[in-house]
């Protein structure tokens, strides 16, 4: 355990790692909701199956043929669509006034205690009718109880006011004090913990713990922390650690993504060898963890290079790693604005073309005249395959009704960039070269003002008779910086 929480997470915004509560979802809510709306239910108290209430029978001083049914049925579905305890009792409150007794029978002793306090007058009212009910027939239109009338209106205050439900507002008889519950989460927090390195994108809330740690490790280590710093303070058993615990979005290794299946290779042939293989193994592990870390400097380099390229006008560098090179087609339509991201991964590094020509990366030429700070071309469904890479097979459509001529800087790159690449590979670059040169020998090159030399334009041509060419444009094209 350490002092150190610079890592550890805002307590404000934690994220359960484990199943989030949903009080809407429990049964006993959901069976306050089906009884508070009339419906069927389970008690879960008693484990009986309730009834749903229904307008009961009429009452003998023809209160419901001074409705009528049709309007005794509204009335009794409106007040059960309120589904609110605190609401019913409202309304009841509204439609049952508390008016004095008019009619005494005389007694012996006037000063004795009335069993009759208050006369209470129901009265229910449809499209701006108020009807004056009997209680039976008042009781029996709601499908209530006379208990239900007297709690709404023992519910209300001195001047008339109605009052909340006051049920289920004391604290519970086993509640653990607040103090120790901070006890609990404070050394929770006091742990170091780290972020997943290859899957932050998909959690990037998930913490994760040392390895070696657990939660049965974690709450020994507590009992500790509490009998070296809080001697007298109340302890917490193991199920209420763990349910706080849980509530935290944490972990204790990360997972097996984050691992190199070279490395892997590497750990299990280490554990198995013999004492004169492991000598080997490890050498030959050390020199793939080098070449990794040297990957990820190359990388590093081109991502910085790639970001100050952007802010020069008229060009656009992008650092590509090299499986995002997969279909021509799906290169030169799913083009899309994206923030950069830093590739930095072991991964990354293993499928990154580690070479002194490329120290600096990747740099792309487009014909994008849109506005644009940074792009990434994404990846094709199909796999990899140089014949789907092949730019001879591509038709793209000229930029430019005329030859445009290339300045002799830009072809002695070219000529070197030739080198570097099979004939295959190199036959449109040649193209380009002899149709320079040729030029230059016609004497045919264009003003000065007209040189190209932004790296971005695309060079593309037009036979002698007018018609386009079919060879294709560098779209995109790769050179070396």
């Amino acid at each position: 355990m350490s002092d150190n929480d610079e890592q550890v997470d805002d307590p404000g915004v934690q994220r359960g790692r484990k199943r989030c509560r949903d009080p809407a979802k429990w049964k006993q809510n959901i069976a306050k909701r089906q009884r508070n709306r009339g419906e069927e239910y389970v008690s879960r108290t008693t484990g009986r199956h309730v009834p749903a209430r229904y307008v009961g029978a009429p009452c003998r001083d023809g209160c419901f043929d001074k409705i009528t049914r049709p309007i005794v049925d509204i009335l009794h579905s409106n007040f059960w669509q309120i589904g609110d305890f605190g609401l019913q009792n409202s309304f009841l409150q509204k439609h049952v006034a508390q008016l004095p007794v008019k009619r005494r029978r005389p007694v012996q002793n006037p000063n004795a205690a009335r069993r009759r306090s208050a006369t209470l007058q129901y009265t229910l009212s449809h499209c701006q009718t108020s009807y004056t009910l009997c209680k039976t027939g008042f009781l029996s239109i709601l499908g209530i109880s006379e208990a239900r009338v007297k709690t709404a209106m023992l519910s209300m205050s001195s001047t008339g006011s109605p009052r909340g439900d006051l049920r289920g507002h004391h604290p519970p008889g086993v509640m653990v004090s607040r103090e120790v519950v901070n006890r609990v989460l404070q050394h929770i927090l006091s742990f170091p913990t780290v972020s997943s390195h290859y899957t932050r994108a998909k959690s990037p809330h998930m913490r994760y713990l040392e390895g070696h740690l657990n939660i049965r490790k974690l709450y020994r280590l507590y009992l500790l922390w509490m009998e070296e710093h809080y001697r007298t303070e109340k302890r917490v058993k193991l199920s209420f650690y763990r349910k706080k615990f849980r509530g935290f979005n944490l972990g204790f290794k990360p997972p097996m993504t984050d691992t190199c299946t070279r490395c892997d290779t590497f750990k299990v042939a280490i554990e198995k060898a013999n004492p004169e293989a492991k000598a080997e193994l490890r050498e030959n592990n050390e020199k793939h963890l080098d070449l990794a870390r040297r990957g990820q400097r190359l990388m590093k380099r081109g991502y910085c290079i790639a970001i100050s390229g952007a802010t020069i006008e008229n060009q656009e560098v992008i650092v590509m790693r090299r499986s995002d090179f997969l279909d021509i087609d799906v290169l030169q339509k799913c083009v899309t604005v994206r923030k950069p991201r830093q590739p930095y991964s072991f991964k990354d590094a293993r499928q990154f073309a580690f070479r002194l020509n490329f120290r600096e990366g990747y740099q792309l030429a487009m014909d994008y005249d849109g506005p644009m700070g940074s792009v990434r071309l994404q990846k094709g469904n199909a796999g990899y395959r140089p014949s789907l890479f092949n730019l001879l097979k591509v038709t793209l459509p000229l930029k430019y009704l005329t030859v445009r001529a290339i300045d002799p800087c830009k072809i002695k790159h070219l000529e070197d960039f030739l080198d570097m690449m099979t004939v295959s590979q190199g036959q449109y670059l040649q193209y380009i070269i002899e149709q320079q040169r040729e030029l230059t020998r016609n004497d045919t090159v264009e003003d000065e003002e007209d040189l190209d030399n932004d790296l971005d334009d695309h060079l593309d041509y037009e036979d002698g008779d007018g018609d386009r060419d079919t060879r294709p444009s560098t779209n995109p094209a790769t050179s070396s910086q």
